[in-house]
C-alpha cells in the first residue's frame, strides 16, 4: 500500500512539466532544481501533502533503519525524501549514504 502511495505521491508532487508528459502509470518522475522549492512547500509542515509525505518518509526510513536493500520501485521515494529533507534544511546525508554505501556498495560494484 505504501508503495502505491509513494507512486501516487510522486506524481501528485511533480506538478506540470514543459513539453514532456509522463504517463500516469509510469514509475519514475524527474524533478529539476526549479521544482524543488514547490515540492518542499507541498510536503513540508503545513503543506497540503505533509501527511502523505510523512507516510512516504516513514516507509523509506524503515528500509534505512533495517539496513534492508530497497528494490527499484522504492528509489523514486528515496530520492523524493532526500530532496524534501535537504530543502527543509534537515540532515539528508543518510539517504545519500544509503545509496552510495548500502545499495551501490562502497566498492562501486553494488552492495544491494
Amino acid at each position: 500500500m505504501l508503495l502505491g502511495l509513494a507512486g501516487v505521491s510522486v506524481f501528485a508532487l511533480a506538478g506540470a512539466t514543459s513539453g514532456y508528459e509522463v504517463p500516469e502509470d509510469h514509475p519514475r518522475i524527474f524533478i529539476n532544481p526549479a521544482d524543488v522549492p514547490g515540492l518542499v512547500a507541498r510536503c513540508g509542515p503545513g503543506g497540503p501533502l505533509a501527511e502523505k509525505y510523512q507516510a512516504l518518509k516513514g516507509w523509506v526510513d524503515g528500509y534505512l533503519e533495517r539496513k534492508e536493500a530497497m528494490n527499484g520501485e522504492g528509489l523514486p521515494g528515496l530520492c523524493l525524501v532526500y530532496q524534501v529533507e535537504k530543502g527543509l534544511g534537515r540532515d539528508s546525508r543518510r539517504y545519500v549514504n544509503y545509496l552510495t554505501e548500502g545499495l551501490w556498495g562502497s566498492d562501486g560494484k553494488g552492495g544491494g
